[in-house]
């Protein structure tokens, strides 16, 4: 978002073939936006409902004041807020379904495989979050 807008990305898929500065996905509405690469710094902060994908490391303050929305990364981040609730490992059915939509486009996600399991996080608790942070429990692999 720009400096000053109440909202970021609003709709649309935005596809982002390599790294992704700091703030990726910074107060991101809605719609998809999927990093094949690293993520800097408060990735998804403030984010209020949407889609992000990273497939790399990302930096530190992930999902800081994440409201709603999904968050999938490759990697579990170095330093994950306290204000995030673990929950448990799942296989679920609509990441398989998710990850199917995206075979037309021309992006390293359309090739994962499905039916894997996540580590399931939900937070920020701080506001009430109820936006959800997946993390492949043995990597990406594309």
């Amino acid at each position: 978002s720009r400096p000053g807008d109440r909202h970021g990305l609003r709709g649309g898929t935005v596809i982002v073939h390599g790294n992704a500065g700091d703030r990726a996905g910074d107060r991101m509405r809605r719609g998809l936006l999927l990093i094949e690469g690293d993520a800097g710094s408060h990735c998804a902060a403030r984010m209020l409902a949407g889609t992000i994908g990273v497939l790399g490391q990302t930096g530190y303050g992930v999902g800081f004041g994440m409201r709603r929305g999904t968050l999938l990364l490759g990697h579990t981040p170095d330093a994950l807020a306290s204000l995030f609730n673990d929950c448990g490992t799942h296989q679920l059915l609509f990441l398989s379904l998710w990850l199917h939509t995206l075979q037309g486009l021309p992006t390293r996600f359309a090739a994962l495989p499905h039916g894997r399991a996540v580590q399931r996080f939900v937070g920020d608790q701080s506001v009430g979050g109820k936006g959800e942070l997946l993390v492949w429990s043995d990597g990406p692999t594309p």
